[in-house]
């Protein structure tokens, strides 16, 4: 989960229960490739760790040009893909750190006005990205929506739900459940892709807006089988200081 540059990264369970913490680290993306972390902030400094997030395997930079969000791994590219909070989807290799292709993305919405992009995950299933957005500048977290995007050419192929009474930040699919984990301000939720709640756990503290998420790996949990979650979390919330 982002920290909106502020707190800790946080690995947890699917019930919020932490396993591994890495401090005072600013995130707003993070995405796994199946045996190492991508992590990431606004202005496009990479770094990729184990999976515990406590060991720097490599760095490298690609400029965001703007805000860099959330970021999700393509298993099929064998890219990253990075939502910029302009609605600028860039396409990346972490092998050369280098960007590939860069898509703009449309910004009008007869609901939240301009879009704000936040959250994307990639559905592995389907070869579809899902990308997340608010009110730009999120001076409101009063609803969200989440759209469905063609990664060959970046064209958005619809709505897949909206929410009402919560932002959708952060995203991360999980494939074993084909569902999705949603970030908020204090609250991760597992929803299904037709937009309803499954289930929820308030994200460890001190926490600010979840702008990235991701799911890593199935692991073991006391009484059932769960998986964990890259969390970061702030103390304080910039996006609404900078609200446009």
């Amino acid at each position: 989960m982002g920290n909106d540059t502020v707190g800790n990264v946080f690995g947890t369970t699917q019930t919020g229960a932490v396993l591994h913490t890495v401090p005072g680290l600013p995130v707003t993306g993070i995405a796994w490739n199946g045996s190492s972390l991508f992590l990431a902030d606004p202005a496009g400094n990479f770094t990729s760790r184990t999976a515990d997030g406590a060991s720097v395997l490599g760095t490298f930079s690609v400029a965001s040009g703007d805000t860099g969000e959330d970021l999700a791994w393509d298993s099929t590219r064998s890219v990253l893909w990075r939502i910029v909070h302009t609605n600028v989807l860039q396409e990346i290799d972490p092998a050369g750190g280098t960007l590939v292709n860069s898509f703009s993305l449309p910004t009008a919405d007869p609901i939240l006005g301009t879009l704000g992009g936040l959250g994307i995950a990639y559905d592995s299933t389907r070869d579809l990205l899902y990308i997340s957005y608010c009110s730009v500048g999120c001076s409101s977290l009063a609803g969200g929506l989440v759209q469905t995007v063609n990664p060959n050419t970046g064209g958005v192929l619809g709505e897949l739900f909206r929410t009402s009474g919560f932002a959708t930040g952060g995203l991360g699919y999980d494939p074993a459940t084909d569902t999705l984990w949603v970030g908020d301000l204090t609250t991760i939720r597992n929803m299904s892709l037709g937009g309803s709640v499954l289930s929820s756990f308030a994200r460890p503290q001190p926490a600010g807006f979840a702008d990235g998420l991701e799911f890593v790996q199935a692991v073991p949990e006391p009484g059932s089988f769960g998986m964990m979650l890259v969390l970061s979390v702030a103390a304080g919330f910039r996006r609404w200081r900078r609200a446009r």
